[in-house]
């Protein structure tokens, strides 16, 4: 059986705001003017723009993608799951030049919102794909560590694959025992952590 080794985290949650965005046939350019009232607007605004470019990522719009989050930016620029989109969006592009700026984009989104988990889990499917496992456990860590972190075994699952291709086989054990716990239902973590307990030398 193929690994699944790693998950991007993307914004998928959608509001009442987003669900009327989505109905308007320029793809949601009236957002503004729904806004007006609020008191919040450009960081409300820049949200909105993300939650529609990750859509536009999973269906694969990837230029439509780029001028939303394009859009958050000059919303809010100081809104860090912007930064974190951005980086999987060029993440998801995948030519040589978008992967080498997708890394500034997730430290950006890190360093604006040390609390904010899914940068860290996406930074860590970042580093661990371009071959920085060793980096990646860190990012992977702190995220399976947050408590409440709604992507949390996600984080847990992720490490315990890196874990396990560093040669850590005690620590992907535990990483993927507290990842049944946390709740996951992924056969693939279920198998090697069988895997690594039938090969346990205790």
């Amino acid at each position: 059986m193929r690994v699944q080794y790693f998950k991007l985290g993307l914004i998928l949650a959608v509001t009442v705001l987003l669900s009327a965005c989505h109905s308007m046939p320029d793809g949601g350019n009236q957002i503004d003017e729904i806004l007006m009232l609020n008191s919040d607007k450009n960081t409300e605004l820049a949200r909105i723009r993300t939650a529609l470019a990750a859509q536009h990522i999973t269906d694969g719009r990837l230029d439509e993608a780029k001028r939303q989050l394009d859009k958050a930016f000059l919303a809010d620029t100081l809104y860090a799951p912007a930064y974190d989109m951005m980086g999987v969006l060029l993440q998801t592009e995948s030519s040589a030049i978008n992967l080498q700026k997708a890394d500034g984009y997730f430290r950006k989104a890190i360093d604006l919102d040390g609390k904010f988990m899914q940068a860290f889990n996406n930074y860590g499917v970042y580093l661990a794909r371009m071959g920085r496992e060793h980096e990646a456990v860190h990012y992977f860590g702190v995220a399976a560590a947050s408590l409440g972190y709604v992507g949390r075994i996600q984080s847990l699952e992720n490490l315990g694959f890196t874990l396990q291709k560093l040669g850590d086989q005690s620590g992907a054990k535990q990483a993927f025992t507290k990842a049944i716990q946390a709740g996951s239902t992924n056969p693939q973590v279920r198998e090697q952590l069988t895997h690594l307990m039938s090969h346990d030398p205790d």
